[in-house]
Formats: structure tokens, sequence, C-alpha cells
């Protein structure tokens, strides 16, 4: 990827001496030894030195985003995570990430067995009655009501998902918040985000956390309900693919995990995978949005986009049997159901949560 900012030939021509100046000749040595070592890395190194050097060039973005934007060196710790790197200005740096990024693929083998897993959660969920609900009349839902969906979707993804007996924990936290996209004085919101999942996994396994010893690694999923959310504006299956997206990542964490304690058999056409999430997870190299370009095209994430993709599709598609749902009587009555007596209790006081 080229430079945007990059001068035009005759621009470069005329700007020669003054270009290559004095103080760009005493850089040249180690310049030209930083790029060898990028190349000799990204045509021959190990799995580990590419994972390495795409941390590396994160992290270096990242300091001189931060140069500039905080030029009196009072950046916030891990401010970079959350605010927009302007990318035209690393156009080397993130073409080798995405070369990078490139090497690192799934097999076959499982990516059609996440197109069969994808297929049977839509199978659970269109017999689901507050899935049938949920489709056909999410746009008059509250968010209480919607908040209900989107758990029960995780619950039901959890509970479906398994390749050959690994599976992630049924008790992972779902946290909802609801961060606007600007702060009121019109500047970017740090906090804002779509959803995101998190665990302990990376600490595990540098033998910084125990936590493994007593069950599975702490998991969490936030879901920001906010309008500025284009998933909550999007429609139900729109969503729900985000909290698709998120329990992936869960489901992710669960194969790493499984490779790690040796639960998943060598000779499993699935083995490389588990050991290409665990190469991802142990090694501090993930990418956030805020270089939005590697962000989609890291392996972690392609996963996870292609899963919500996946589910996307089949929850646009009417589920069989709900056309009661499209009945205002019957709709109705299922809605109350779906508050449950406190939250019927809730809007008897209150009203119906905005």
């Amino acid at each position: 990827m080229m430079n945007q900012n990059a001068a035009s030939p005759s621009e470069r021509d005329g700007d020669n001496t003054r270009f290559l100046s004095s103080t760009f000749h005493s850089h040249m040595p180690t310049l030209r030894a930083r790029f060898d070592r990028y190349n000799r890395i990204l045509k021959s190194g190990t799995a580990d030195e590419k994972l390495d050097l795409i941390q590396e060039l994160r992290d270096y973005i990242f300091a001189e985003e931060e140069k500039i934007l905080f030029p009196n060196g009072d950046a916030p710790e891990g401010i970079m995570w959350q605010t927009p790197v302007d990318e035209s200005r690393y156009g080397v740096e993130i073409h080798l990430m995405l070369k990078l990024c490139a090497d690192f693929e799934y097999s076959g083998e499982y990516r059609l067995k996440m197109r069969e897993i994808a297929n049977n959660i839509a199978i659970a969920m269109a017999a689901d009655k507050d899935m049938q609900f949920a489709q056909h009349n999410w746009n008059g839902m509250d968010m209480t009501q919607k908040k209900a969906i989107l758990r029960k979707a995780q619950k039901i993804h959890a509970q479906v998902q398994q390749l050959d007996g690994i599976q992630t924990g049924q008790n992972i936290s779902v946290i909802f918040n609801n961060e606007a996209r600007a702060l009121p004085d019109g500047q970017h919101n740090p906090q804002f985000g779509y959803a995101s999942h998190s665990d302990s996994l990376h600490s595990i396994f540098n033998s910084k956390a125990l936590g493994w010893m007593f069950g599975t690694p702490d998991s969490v999923i936030n879901y920001n309900t906010h309008p500025d959310n284009s998933f909550m504006r999007g429609g139900f299956a729109t969503a729900l693919s985000a909290m698709h997206h998120e329990q992936q990542h869960a489901f992710q964490s669960a194969m790493a995990l499984a490779y790690f304690e040796k639960r998943i058999d060598p000779a499993s056409p699935y083995y490389k995978d588990a050991e290409l999430l665990y190469r991802l997870r142990v090694h501090d190299c993930y990418v956030p949005p805020s270089i939005y370009s590697v962000y989609r095209r890291q392996a972690l994430e392609r996963d996870t986009f292609d899963f919500q993709h996946l589910m996307e599709t089949h929850l646009r598609r009417p589920f069989p049997g709900s056309g009661w749902a499209k009945d205002p009587t019957q709709a109705r009555a299922h809605g109350n159901t779906l508050d449950g007596f406190f939250g019927r209790i809730r809007k008897w006081f209150r009203g119906p949560e905005a």
C-alpha cells in the first residue's frame, strides 16, 4: 500500500537535495538494517517471529501517533487502542502488517465446520419462540426485551457450538453499556465501541494467572446498545450477528486453551487451527480497530467476521413456523412473557425502557 500523502515523481525529483540531507544519510544504515530484518522475517521467518513483528509494527505506529496527538507526552495509557490512526502516515508499515497477516490461514476443514456449526445454531434459534417473536417484532421491542434476546442468542450459540468435544463455558458474562460515539464537546469518545470480548488467556499462557486451574478462564462480552452502534440500528439479524461475532471470539479462546492443555488430538483435522489460535493469543499481537485496515485482515477477526456474516445471512431468512409472531394479539401476549414478572412491574411503574 502506498502512502496516500506521497509526493508525485516530479515533486520528489525537485526535492532530492533537501530530502537526501546529511541527517537522512546518518540514519540510512539503521533504516537499511531495519528493513533487511523485516524482509528476512517476511520471507523466511518463523510464525513466532512474524507475530512478534506484527506487535512491533503496531506499537511503533501507536508510539508515533502519540507523539503527534500528544506532543507534551501526556497521552493517557492505552489511548491509541481506541483512537483512530491516520493510516496514510504508515503506508510501509501497514503494507508489511497486511502481508504478515496473510500468512496465517485456517484449514479448509475448519472453515467448512464453522459453516456447519452456524447452520446448526440457526436451526436451534429458529425453533425458539422468543427468537421467532423477536425476528418479526424487533423494531417494536423495548431495550429490556432486546437485551434478553441478545443474551439468549449468546447462550444458544454457546450450547450448540462444539468441535472435537471443545466448547465454551456456559457462564460467559454479557455486559451492556450505552456509550455515544462522541463526547459532549464533539471529540471522539475513547470508550465508544460496538461490541467486544475479553478474557485472561494471554496472561494464562504467559504464566501470569492461574484462573484456568479453577475452570474456564473469565470471559466477558461487552455490547454497546447506544443508537450510535450501527448494529443495534440495523435490525434483528444485524444486532444479533454482532453478538455471534463476540461469542466466536470466546470459542477461539476455547480452542486455544484446548491446545494449551493438550485436549485436542494431534491427528484431528482441526489441530493446526487450534495451534494457530493458541499462537495468536500467546503473542501480544492483536491489532485493534484503531488501525482498521489491519484489524479486519488479521486471522482472529477474519474468522469472527466470517462467522458473523454466516449468522446474519441465516437470521435474515424468516424462521419456519414463526407466522404466529405477526399476529398482534399473539405477539403482545408473548412480549409479556419475554418481559417476565419484574419487567412487567417495571413497565407499570416507569413505562417502557428507552
